[in-house]
């Protein structure tokens, strides 16, 4: 994915989506390496910090360990 199909993507996630259609979209419709850019995307961009707690979660269930903002 480019960065700005990631950047839409994200967008699109926010306030729409909860984090069980994320992780279904993640699992279903993209590779490990789209996940980590979604996911890190996500971490950087939004400051909620329960929902940034989530998306840690959800990212060690795909294998990405490391969403610490500024490291994508």
């Amino acid at each position: 994915m480019t960065k700005e199909q990631v950047r839409l993507r994200v967008e699109g996630w926010n306030n729409n989506m909860n984090i069980f259609e994320i992780y279904d979209e993640l699992r279903d419709g993209h590779s490990y390496d789209d996940q980590k850019e979604l996911l890190g995307y996500a971490y950087k961009d939004w400051n909620y910090p329960p929902m940034l707690k989530l998306l840690e979660e959800l990212a060690c269930h795909f294998g990405i360990y490391n969403l610490e903002k500024g490291s994508m």
